[in-house]
C-alpha cells in the first residue's frame, strides 16, 4: 500500500515492483526516483498500451485467432488481445511451471508487459489461483530480508 501511495500507481502495479525487487521497499524507492522509464521497462510496467481497439465490438485472439466479443478477451497493460480460455491456459501453464508465474508476461512473444495478479484473480481456477498465492507467500518470505525465520531446536 506503501508503495502504491508514494509512486502513485496501483497495488497491482506495487506488488510487481516489490516482487522484482526481492520486496525492498527501499530499493523499489531508490530504483524508480533514479530513473522511472527503466524501472518500468525492467519489470514490464507499461503507461499506455501499445495497442488499441477504441470503438472495436469484436476482436481476434492472439493465439488461437478465434474472434469474439471484447466482454471475452482480456489483455494486459499492453492492450494485446487474448481469449479468456487461451488466457486461463497461458496462465495455469505458468503456475504449474513453477514459481516463475510471479513474473508473468504478456504472451505476445514481442512484448514484454507483466501481467498482474488482477489477471490471476479474474482468469485462472481455484487450484491455480491457490498454488499461485503459495508461490507469492514463499517469494515474500524467502526474498524479503527483513523476514526472520525462527526455527526450534
Amino acid at each position: 500500500m506503501r508503495v502504491s501511495t508514494v509512486l502513485s500507481i496501483s497495488k497491482v502495479a506495487a506488488g510487481i515492483l516489490l516482487r522484482y525487487y526481492n520486496w525492498s521497499v527501499s530499493k523499489v524507492h531508490d530504483e524508480w526516483f533514479a530513473d522511472e522509464e527503466k524501472v518500468r521497462r525492467a519489470v514490464g510496467l507499461l503507461e499506455r498500451p501499445v495497442v488499441d481497439y477504441p470503438n472495436a465490438r469484436e476482436l481476434t485472439c492472439g493465439i488461437c485467432f478465434d474472434t469474439y466479443p471484447c466482454d471475452r478477451i482480456c489483455a494486459a497493460t499492453c492492450g494485446h488481445p487474448f481469449c479468456n480460455s487461451c488466457w486461463g491456459g497461458y496462465i495455469s501453464t505458468a503456475i504449474n511451471d513453477g514459481p516463475g508465474c510471479l513474473m508473468l508476461r504478456c504472451p505476445d512473444p514481442s512484448c514484454g508487459a507483466a501481467v498482474g495478479q488482477d489477471m490471476i484473480n479474474t482468469l485462472a481456477s481455484k487450484e491455480d489461483k491457490e498454488k499461485y498465492f503459495r508461490y507469492f507467500i514463499r517469494s515474500y518470505i524467502e526474498d524479503n530480508r527483513k523476514v526472520i525465520l525462527k526455527t526450534e531446536i
